[in-house]
């Protein structure tokens, strides 16, 4: 029973209510200062109880900063500087414990590696450094393996071990040496770690833990422990041989019809030629790996291989156009502006039909790839076939040498930023904060920012990591990576913001943005304070996301070439690879925070990579098929000098280097700051299977629609040359109303010349405003090859980008009164713009009314 408060009770209980309500409301920058301030003052009174204390009190102490949650981490960070040794090592375990690794790792590898310091000090930061699982600082760590003291030697090979990187078998390769040892304190060791590590089959391990085992104390009972974890484990290993073997007898075997199915062939097929030995295996690999949920892992030949590497390559000769990897008709999705596709007037939507007389039915996507890049200058002819026409066509285009920008942007009217990123290669995150920085510096600055991502395909994740940062804060969660072997779980986080940015900005995405643009958007929408769908505690970012729900790529793919095919043997020389990595000295560091940030200068130490590296490119200026001293080159990993390819063993003397078998496995999945994987997974329901993932927007936005007869006759009116020929018999006169038209014709269509006498002679099916819109397409093309540059965003005919407009525009409280670019969006009561409803012409009317 609730029980009833006097009135004098219940005043003061609404006076204090009030009194802590005006509190917060009158909460100002001083009084998070003073927060601030009590916190630094707790961390200084925790790192005065360090000196002396033993690594159990550290500890004790240590989880006493841990309980200060993420807000202490500033602080934590900049007390480091002026801290004892002791002092540090409780700073850095805390900051491993709230999950700033990377910062900790750095810290803690300069303890372990000072060899000023005492023992005890350096053996407890390698132990913190493996506790981390920071993959960064591996190389820091690989260079203790080689230190003179075998305490340090043991505890990296330790902290290496569980830092799960791909080196980590130098770690055994250091227990198996100990094993092997002279001093029997060594011996022990070495058979107690790869007794931990899961190899205690290995010979000697199994006597020196029976000796352990009879000691007293506390490697008396680990050594105990783990001999029964040992003996275990070969029980469960027995019984699961036995169990396969009981399988194999009953005719049961899990693998023996793939031999009984070679064996037939081999005996029976009646047409030998088509069953060697090679063809088999890539076919049965290729089976295994035909995967219907996940068509991201598959099987590549050699000869495949090759060509998926020569595809990763930057610059190339082609024709300059994204082709969809989805689609099994090869169609295009965008010729790139002022390629060899865009000048032939190769459209998006085209079908890639045949090249060069080769019919593509049939043929993998990389074939066709294949068979349409070549060397720049030199021909192919595309059979192309398009939506309306009744017959594909030949068209002729001469391939170029393609380097692709990923990043383009334009200033909209009202300050109103609009950036367009196509992929995430390895330079967009620097294109990206240039060409924002460009943008802001407008003066006034940015009333508000469209980031566009439909048809972005993905990329890099560092560099999904440089173009989200400018909207975080520092150490902001933005990615997990888990998987069941490979790789390790990896965090990752936002690096430092140069500023704070508060405008409101609408992301746009489609079906078709995938894994990388689904990351950006999804953080974006997690950290926003707008989003219905946001799920971050403390929302900041002032973020829409907009269109279509994405296409559902959260997964990671590894290339693992089979050992069991390999390659033709190289030489792997030592070169640098134009990145940070944690180990490397800096030898600028602006901030000094003890990590890399951009801007800031490094020793690059060369190392190998494992892999064939070809020459870098460069400019062939006299043809001789060599690199001299003079020509230009790409620099890929900023070394400041040309890299040649790497010698190797030229088995079939074709000059080239020839790649063995591989294949691309799904090995792990992208999850968000709120622990959700966006990857689009079939799912059954009463109607059927359906597929459900991706990033979900906030606001979804359906194409204006369009008769299908008008669509066909749309894109027919598109390749005639009576619009051509329209713009160009009136570009002298109205040059300049062609060219305001081509960024805004207020979708007035008596704003182009002469457009009733164009509508009149063409006895169309087409709406005036659908004639508009194919005419309009045609004038921004003509400006667009005027200017030497692509109009990117159309204020007209894009309902995604009117829509992404007017959600800035709402949150800005602006007056559409004032912006006549914007008037129309004040459709529905200055509401969201609403689709434009398609007009009527005489002969639709008069049908209409006939019906009547």
């Amino acid at each position: 029973m609730r029980r009833h408060r006097s009135g004098t009770t219940h005043r003061k209980s609404l006076l204090i209510l009030a009194g802590l309500m005006l509190g917060a409301l009158l909460s100002t920058p001083a009084a998070a200062q003073e927060r601030e301030s009590v916190r630094e003052t707790q961390i200084r009174e925790i790192l005065l109880k360090c000196d002396g204390a033993t690594p159990a009190q550290l500890w004790q102490l240590s989880d006493a900063l841990i309980e200060m949650g993420a807000p202490a981490r500033r602080p934590l960070m900049k007390a480091i500087s002026e801290a004892s040794i002791s002092g540090k090592l409780c700073l850095l375990r805390a900051l491993v414990g709230l999950e700033s690794t990377t910062f900790a790792a750095t810290e803690l590898l300069k303890i372990a590696t000072n060899e000023e310091l005492d023992i005890s000090e350096r053996l407890i930061a390698l132990e913190l450094i493996g506790v981390s699982e920071e993959p960064d600082a591996e190389e820091g760590v690989l260079e203790l393996l080689f230190a003179l003291d075998p305490k340090v030697r043991l505890a990296a090979a330790r902290a290496l071990w569980r830092l799960e990187t791909p080196r980590k078998s130098k770690a055994k390769q250091v227990f198996r040496d100990f094993l092997k040892a002279q001093d029997p304190d060594l011996r022990a060791e070495g058979a107690l770690a790869l007794a931990e590590i899961g190899d205690g089959r290995q010979p000697g391990v199994r006597k020196e833990l029976r000796v352990l085992a009879t000691e007293p104390g506390l490697r008396g009972k680990l050594a105990n422990a783990l001999i029964k974890r040992l003996m275990l484990e070969e029980a469960i290993s027995r019984m699961q041989a036995e169990a396969e073997r009981g399988a194999v007898g009953s005719g049961s075997g899990r693998w023996e019809h793939l031999d009984e199915i070679h064996r037939v062939l081999r005996e029976y097929y009646d047409i030998p030629s088509q069953v060697s030995d090679k063809r088999l295996r890539a076919s049965a690999a290729r089976g295994m790996l035909e995967i219907p949920e996940d068509p991201n892992t598959s099987f590549m030949t050699p000869d495949e291989h090759t060509r998926w590497e020569e595809d990763m390559d930057p610059s190339y000769g082609g024709i300059g156009a994204l082709i969809d990897p989805e689609s099994n008709d090869f169609r295009i999705l965008r010729p790139f502006f002022g390629g060899p596709a865009w000048n032939t007037e190769i459209k998006a939507g085209d079908v890639i039909v045949g090249v060069n007389g080769k019919n593509t039915v049939g043929l993998d996507s990389a074939e066709v790839i294949r068979e349409i890049k070549g060397p720049p200058g030199t021909p192919v002819t595309l059979t192309i076939y398009r939506s309306g026409w009744t017959e594909s066509k030949d068209i002729k285009v001469i391939r170029a040498k393609i380097v692709l920008p990923t990043v383009s942007h334009r200033m909209l009217p009202s300050r109103i930023g609009f950036m367009s990123i196509s992929n995430f290669g390895e330079d967009t995150g620097t294109q990206f904060v240039e060409q924002l920085k460009k943008l802001e510096s407008v003066e006034g600055g940015l009333n508000g920012l469209i980031i566009d991502l439909r048809w972005n395909p993905g990329g890099s994740l560092r560099t999904v990591k440089e173009c989200l940062t400018p909207f975080l804060h520092e150490r902001d969660p933005i990615a997990t990576v888990r998987g069941r072997r490979i790789p390790r779980i990896e965090r990752h986080f936002a690096g430092r913001p140069d500023r704070e940015r508060k405008y409101p900005i609408s992301v746009l995405i489609n079906s078709r943005s995938a894994s990388g643009a689904e990351l950006m958007s999804g953080v974006l929408q997690h950290y926003s304070k707008s989003s219905d769908r946001a799920l971050s505690r403390d929302p900041y970012v002032d973020a829409i996301v907009l269109g279509k729900p994405s296409y559902g790529k959260g997964t990671v793919q590894y290339k693992l070439e089979l050992k069991s095919w390999p390659g033709e043997k190289f030489t792997d020389s030592a070169r640098k690879n134009g990145w940070w990595s944690l180990g490397e000295p800096l030898t600028k560091d602006k901030n000094r925070n003890g990590r890399w940030d951009p801007g800031d200068e490094w020793m690059d130490r060369p190392t190998r990579n494992r892999r064939w590296d070809d020459a870098e490119v460069w400019t062939d200026l006299n043809g001789n098929g060599k690199w001299d001293e003079g020509e230009k080159f790409e620099d890929r990993n900023k070394d400041g000098v040309w890299n040649p390819a790497e010698e190797f063993e030229d088995e079939n003397d074709n000059k080239v280097y020839d790649y063995g078998a591989a294949m691309r496995v799904t090995v792990a999945r992208y999850y968000l700051p709120s622990g959700k994987n966006f990857t689009r997974e079939r799912v059954e329901t009463p109607e059927g299977f359906v597929y459900k993932g991706g990033v979900i927007p906030d606001i979804e936005i359906e194409p204006e629609p369009m008769k299908a007869s008008h669509r066909a006759e749309f894109l027919e009116l598109q390749q005639t040359e009576i619009l051509k020929d329209y713009v160009r018999a009136r570009w002298d006169e109205h040059k300049d109303t062609f060219r305001k038209l081509a960024h805004f014709d207020g979708r007035d269509p008596s704003a182009y010349p002469d457009f009733d006498a164009l509508y009149e002679s063409l006895n169309t099916r087409l709406t005036r405003q659908e004639l508009r819109n194919v005419l309009r397409l045609r004038v921004r093309r003509a400006v667009a090859n005027e200017i030497g540059g692509e109009i990117h965003g159309d204020l007209s005919d894009d309902p995604g980008l009117r829509r992404a407009i007017w959600e800035i525009l709402r949150r800005m409280n602006a007056d559409l009164s004032t912006m006549p670019e914007y008037a129309q969006l004040k459709a529905n009561g200055g509401g969201p713009p609403a689709p434009a409803t398609p007009e009527k012409n005489a002969e639709e009317a008069a049908t209409e009314s006939t019906q009547k």
